[in-house]
């Protein structure tokens, strides 16, 4: 089903096309005062300076054998996302400054509609508010900032807190407040903040069912790398969530450390708390390091290895199954966005070639399995996949084995054109013993493929 008009679709591609050529054209012309390098930045206006920002994004993608809700749907699908975003802010002398912005993002050619996706949908948010807040920050030798509104929260390698912009209508948009304070190199991050849910026909004014709260320092321990300590809250009354009460706490460390043409990244985390007559014991942690030879093509090469915790038993009164927490899905564990940061083990291995000095072409393999297998196997949206009869993947007696599967996925990334990144790539994922013991049809245990081509303008 056509969800929309396909005019609509047609005149957002248009602009995109459109907008690297004026965007070039505009920051060329001396205008107005400006204090930046784009006459739509810092215009001096009374006490402060005030400037504007857009973005413009479309998506295509292809789907086989696989639909946006099953995997192995025995047909084949396509999606066309738009997402167009315009924002302003206005920044006083003395260290205040407001931020606001709303956007539009839509679905088109798809057999689902924004209806099909409930409580919170991924793809379609029609005219809302993207954020707004009001930030102030001091200067000196300590230094206090405090960021109150609508906005996200993000901290270094986002597998901990990430933005989720992968997702059109952004996976992660919260009402809360940070406050951060800064001491040399170290600084403090303190949060709270309620999720939002995405509506698509109505502005967003509900939430998801829990409050969260977080402590980040980063010590800046290590040179252009580092050293990071987090906690994150997690918690659940009985009345935001309706069905009892959980607390789910994270905590653990990220590193970076940089060394010559090889980068190791790093975190690890530990899970504790109950939910609901349940306690939470679960654990996560990733590894990986990338080596690029200082030579023409700066060819790369990187190993990977990513863990979480499964339940074992799911009637022992303890919960095993590790929480992704809020982190970007997207960018780790494979293009096609089957798996997720729960009962997982992905082993990964990958090579890239800088084409140019603004276009990289990667290729990534993955090998994916079960943590527990008599755990199930976790979707993106932090939820066990299912069938086409609607029945989990999971297989309590554990017979079907750890397997998911192998998947590849070869990207380009071009960044040539004046504040436009533009990708294409592709992937396919080879079920293991896992996917096929627990399909219900003959497509549930076969292949499935995505093709995709994005163009994305920031400015």
């Amino acid at each position: 089903m056509l969800y929309g008009n396909r005019e609509k679709a047609l005149l957002l591609s248009i602009c995109l096309l459109f907008l690297p050529s004026l965007a070039e054209n505009v920051v060329t012309k001396d205008t107005c005062r400006s204090s930046g390098v784009s006459s739509l930045k810092n215009i001096r206006c009374g006490p402060g300076v005030f400037g504007l920002s857009g973005s413009a994004r479309l998506h295509g993608e292809y789907f086989s054998n696989r639909s946006l809700k099953v995997y192995g749907s025995e047909t084949d699908d396509n999606l066309l996302l738009t997402r167009l975003a315009v924002g302003a802010y206005y920044r006083l002398d003395f260290g205040l400054s407001l931020h606001g912005a709303v956007y539009d993002a839509r679905m088109f050619f798809n057999a689902f509609t924004p209806d099909d996706f409930t409580p919170s949908c991924p793809h379609e948010n029609r005219l809302d508010w993207y954020y707004g807040y009001a930030d102030y920050r001091s200067t000196g030798p300590i230094a206090f900032g405090i960021r109150a509104g609508r906005q996200q929260f993000s901290f270094a390698d986002q597998r901990i807190w990430g933005k989720g912009v992968w997702s059109n209508s952004t996976k992660y948009r919260w009402d809360g407040v940070l406050g951060n304070v800064t001491v040399n190199s170290s600084t403090l991050h303190l949060l709270w903040g309620r999720l939002l849910q995405v509506d698509p026909g109505r502005f967003d004014k509900h939430y998801q069912d829990f409050d969260a709260f977080g402590c980040y320092v980063s010590t800046g321990l290590v040179e252009k790398g580092a050293a990071d300590g987090f906690w994150v809250g997690k918690f659940t009354t009985a009345a935001t969530g309706g069905t009892g009460s959980s607390a789910v706490n994270t905590i653990g460390a990220h590193i970076q450390w940089p060394s010559g043409a090889f980068l190791l990244n790093g975190t690890g985390a530990w899970q504790f708390g109950t939910t609901g007559a349940e306690k939470i014991i679960a654990g996560g942690a990733a590894l990986s390091g990338r080596y690029t030879l200082q030579v023409p093509l700066k060819p790369s090469l990187s190993l990977g290895y990513t863990v979480a915790s499964g339940d074992s038993d799911p009637l022992d009164g303890t919960c095993n199954t590790f929480d992704g927490v809020f982190g970007s899905t997207a960018k780790y564990y494979g293009r096609l966005n089957l798996f997720y940061w729960s009962n997982l083990h992905d082993m990964e291995f990958g090579t890239s070639l800088a084409l140019c000095k603004k276009t990289e072409i990667s290729f990534m393999y993955h090998y994916f399995m079960l943590a527990s297998p008599t755990d199930a196997w976790y979707g993106t949206n932090a939820k066990p996949h299912k069938r086409s009869d609607g029945k989990a993947r999971r297989d309590q007696t554990g017979n079907s084995g750890r397997e998911l599967g192998h998947e590849i996925d070869l990207v380009v990334v071009s960044s040539l054109l004046p504040f436009t990144k533009i990708e294409a790539g592709l992937g396919r994922l080879f079920p293991g013993d896992f996917i096929r013991a627990t399909a219900s049809t003959p497509g549930e245990k076969r292949p499935v493929s995505t093709v995709f081509v994005q163009a994305e303008v920031v400015y």
